[in-house]
């Protein structure tokens, strides 16, 4: 009777006519289509900051929001924030470029970490 109800034909269900497609592909275009690649890309950067900057830095620095190719990257304090400026600012884009292409990342921007600032 359930048959007849929802027209399903008697005897087995067909074999599909193709393989079915990895999925991941298809997640990636629907991404790219939908415009949410940055944020996804922002969050595998986040999750892998500490292996990207090294942990001394992680400690002090996690990033923030990607503004056209510059990425913003929030410093707990100012000590931290002049040092990497003088020092590290290039070489963190670098490492930061070579692990996800340097064409979507032209600039850091260092500033202070506004949650530290609150309190």
């Amino acid at each position: 009777m359930q048959r007849e109800r929802a027209q399903i034909p008697p005897g087995p269900p067909p074999k599909p006519s193709i393989d079915p497609a990895p999925v991941r592909p298809m997640i990636e275009s629907l991404i790219k289509k939908l415009g949410i690649a940055p944020e996804a890309w922002l969050t595998e950067m986040a999750n892998d900051w500490s292996d990207i900057v090294g942990k001394d830095v992680a400690a002090h620095t996690r990033p923030g929001l990607l503004q056209n190719t510059c990425l913003v990257v929030y410093v707990d304090s100012s000590p931290w924030l002049t040092e990497l400026s003088r020092v590290a600012k290039r070489s963190m884009l670098k490492k930061i470029q070579e692990r996800f292409t340097a064409a979507r990342l032209s600039d850091i921007r260092l500033q202070l970490d506004p949650d530290q600032m609150r309190g």
